[in-house]
Order: structure tokens, then sequence, then C-alpha cells
């Protein structure tokens, strides 16, 4: 597996070279002057020997550091906003070395977080209603800590990757659906907001819109009691035409966590930066701002439809060519690949990620220890949120938040955090056992 694992990222990786190559033909005619490319030959060769490394180191020997590097890591992200000079409130650069702590951060947060949930699921049967929501407490300080040093930096979209991490993992403590489910209400209504809440101030609305929008505490309460009317009603009806039991208590909670992610949302827009905000609104009419946030959503778009099936041959791309994709060897080089190789070429780089994808769900689920399960499933959410996130900006229908391609993108620190984790994981298969599954969706007694 880890020949299989390592030829998959070589084949990646070289991908991503020639087309971080081909983003900078017009300034350098050979390879070997262009200094993205040969940078990135280094983070390619440094990332398959660490792969290959920590695929013959144990896990629970690396793991049971996370907890030290845990905590350094939370002072590098300090000091990246005090004290280090930095690129772009993000890299700290030393000398000729620059990296990004955010992205180590999230190798050492899914190693630690997943030794914290391995402790708890195995006192899941000692463990009652107040110790679970205890333990959400405490993740989730955990969680939100990194969440909020690394949205001060600014960086919305790495600050988010830990609270979706969290939330999905979340599923498989061996809590109630309920729990999980009145949080999902909450998150759904928070980003419901944010979205409404960013449109609004950029396009006029209503006076009803504006209303619901605001962030009075009455006015929250007013619509707390609409929706709870709108819910009896609902209820009366259940009961008059049909023989389906409702709990409107719980489903009442369901919609009240709703509305409170809602109004909750109006502290996140208050602190969101200008730039975050642009790229929401540009998101929901790329066209409002033409030259500004729109353009890149915009130019994307052309790339990857002028492409075709074949695409229009390798350094022909008239959108790169001509400098219209902007950042086409990091966040848009999947346009590159497919205005210059097609649909054929974005087929082949999706059906390798899809390999990675594969491998990583396909150890969660076969671990016979709960540590590797939570490791591999939070390293699947990990890369499932960078693929999705970067192929849908690229094709324009999510918001442009800098999210590399694994080991296609430009760049070291995640190509170097990507190849840990899979090492790990590779780690992670070896050590499986011929016995059964782990017990660990909800509880035994479910599972039967």
């Amino acid at each position: 597996m880890r020949i299989l694992i390592s030829l998959n990222v070589f084949l990646l990786s070289f991908i991503g070279l020639l087309f971080i190559y081909s983003a900078f033909s017009g300034q350098y005619d050979l390879l070997f002057k262009n200094p993205y490319a040969i940078k990135q030959m280094i983070f390619m060769i440094i990332g398959i020997v660490i792969l290959n490394l920590f695929s013959g180191l144990d896990y629970n020997m690396v793991v049971r550091a996370s907890k030290y590097f845990y905590w350094f890591g939370l002072i590098f992200l300090v000091l990246v906003l005090f004290v280090f000079p930095t690129v772009k409130g993000r890299w700290i650069r030393l000398g000729f070395i620059s990296f990004q702590p955010s992205e180590f951060m999230k190798l050492i947060y899914i190693l630690f977080i997943s030794s914290v949930f391995n402790s708890y699921f195995k006192r899941r049967d000692k463990t009652y209603t107040f110790n679970i929501i205890k333990f959400i407490f405490k993740t989730g300080f955990l969680t939100f800590v990194p969440f909020f040093l690394i949205l001060k930096q600014p960086d919305l979209g790495t600050s988010l990757v830990f609270i979706i991490i969290w939330l999905v993992i979340l599923f498989f403590i061996g809590t109630g659906f309920y729990t999980i489910l009145s949080i999902t209400f909450f998150s759904v209504g928070a980003i419901l907001g944010v979205f409404l809440r960013v449109s609004n101030e950029a396009f006029s609305s209503g006076k009803v819109v504006a209303y619901l929008l605001s962030s009075n505490f009455f006015h929250f309460l007013i619509i707390i009691l609409l929706i709870l009317f709108i819910v009896f009603l609902f209820y009366i009806l259940f009961l008059l035409f049909t023989k389906i039991k409702v709990n409107i208590i719980k489903v009442s909670l369901l919609f009240f966590f709703l509305a409170a992610g809602f109004h909750f949302s109006s502290p996140i827009v208050q602190n969101l930066k200008q730039y975050q905000k642009s790229r929401i609104t540009s998101f929901i009419n790329p066209y409002s701002d033409l030259r500004g946030r729109g353009w890149h959503i915009i130019q994307s778009r052309i790339a990857v439809g002028s492409g075709g099936i074949s695409g229009k041959g390798f350094l022909k791309g008239t959108q790169n060519k001509l400098n219209f994709l902007p950042e086409r060897h990091t966040d848009f080089i999947f346009s590159l690949i497919s205005e210059e190789f097609g649909f054929v070429g974005s087929f082949l780089v999706l059906f390798l990620e899809f390999l990675l994808l594969l491998f990583l769900y396909y150890t969660a689920i076969k671990s016979t220890s709960t540590l590797g399960f939570y490791i591999s499933i939070s390293t699947f959410i990990l890369f499932l949120i960078h693929i999705f996130a970067n192929i849908g900006m690229n094709l324009g229908v999510m918001p442009v938040i800098g999210m590399p391609l694994p080991f296609v993108s430009y760049g070291g620190s995640f190509y170097i955090v990507a190849s840990i984790l899979l090492g790990i994981n590779v780690n992670i298969y070896s050590q499986q056992k011929n016995i059964n599954k782990i017990g660990i969706f909800f509880n035994e007694e479910n599972r039967r």
C-alpha cells in the first residue's frame, strides 16, 4: 500500500509541477529557470520521503507527543500575530525559509483531538448526558482556540477547517443523534445568517428581510415566538391528518438552535474583514464586482469551459498566457489544467484525488482501533474539504477561500502536512488485523 500511495502522490505532484511551470512559462522558458517549479520539486522530494518515513513509524508514538505539539502550535499562532515578521499575516519568514503555522496546526489538531476522542470513547459506557455535554464543551474549547487565532490572521478558510472536522467527528463519540442534530441546526443557522447578512449589506433588501436580520434581541424573541407558532400549527396538522408521532419539544428546540445560530451570525459578520465579505458577495453575484473579487470566479469559469474535452494543449492556454487567470499556480491551478488538458486532464486529477479519499475512508472503516479510526476519518474530512473547496471555487460554486488542491497546488506547508498524514494513515492500515470492525457508530446496541 505504501508504494501505491507514494505512486499516487508522485503522479499528482508531477501534474502539479507541469502546470506550475506552465503558469510561469511566459517569464521562464525552461523548467530549471523557474524558481516556483524548483521549490515545488524540493517540496515533492521531501514530502514523498516524509510519507515513507512516517508510514514506518508507530502512529501511537507520534500521537503521544501531540498534546505538547498542540500547545507549541498555539504559541506559534500567537507569534504570527504579534512577534514574527510575516508574509500576508500568515507565513513566518526566517531568512530564506518561510512556512505557514496554521497548516501545521491542522496536522497537530487532528492527532491531538483524535487522542482526546479516543480517551472519551473508552469510557463511553460510564458516561451520562452531563458528561457528554462537558466533553463537547471541552473539545469545543480545544477547537475554537486555534479557530480564533487563525481567524485573526485573517484566514477564514483555514480556520473553518477546524470547526468542520470537530463537528463531523462528534457524530462518532457514542452520543445520541439528537445532540449532534442540534449542533448541526445551530451551525446551519449561523452559516445561513452570515450569507444573508453579508448579501443584505451589499445588495438592498426589503424591510421584512432587514427586520429578520436585525441583531436586536427583542427581534430575536419575536422570531422565536413566530417559529414556535409555526411548529405548533404543523404539530396540530400532523395529529389531525397523519399517524406519525412527533416530539414537539424536540422539534421546537431544533428550530430554536437554528434561530440561535442565525442570531449568532450577527457578531460573526461584524468581525469579518471587508475582503472576506467581498468574497461572499462575489460568490453570490460575481458580476457585481467585475474588476474586483468577481474577476477570479468569472475568469476561472471561462478557463474551465474553454478547455473542452481535450483542452487547448500544454502551454497554449489563452487565459493563462494573457494573465487573465489569477493565482493559477495555487488556488486556480485546476482551472489551468482544465483549460490546457480539458475534461480528460481534469478527470485524471479528480480520479487520483478520489483514490486518496478512498484509501483514507477504507482505512477508517476497517480500523481495528478507535484512535486509528479518528485519525483516518479526520484526515479524510481534511482532504475532502480541500478537494471540494478548491474544485468548487474553480467552478464558481464555492466562495474563494484559498484552499490548495492536495499535492497539485504550489506550496510547501500543506504539502508536508498532507504527506505526514498520509504516512500515518499508511501505518494505521498496515497495523490492521483480521478482526471485526470497532463498534464506534454510536454504541453496540444501536449497531445491532
